[in-house]
């Protein structure tokens, strides 16, 4: 993704607009993650 975002911000000439759908799934991807280490980390 960051590949992407570089090589779009290149190409343009300027930095590439990150639609919100992309940041919002980013967003619960990263939340599930940190949720899960949480969660472990309390049962231990």
């Amino acid at each position: 993704m960051l590949f992407l975002f570089i090589v779009k911000s290149i190409l343009l000439g300027a930095l590439w607009p990150v639609p919100w759908e992309l940041v919002a799934l980013t967003g619960m991807s990263q939340a599930g993650y940190i949720g899960d280490k949480y969660v472990q980390s309390e049962t231990k």
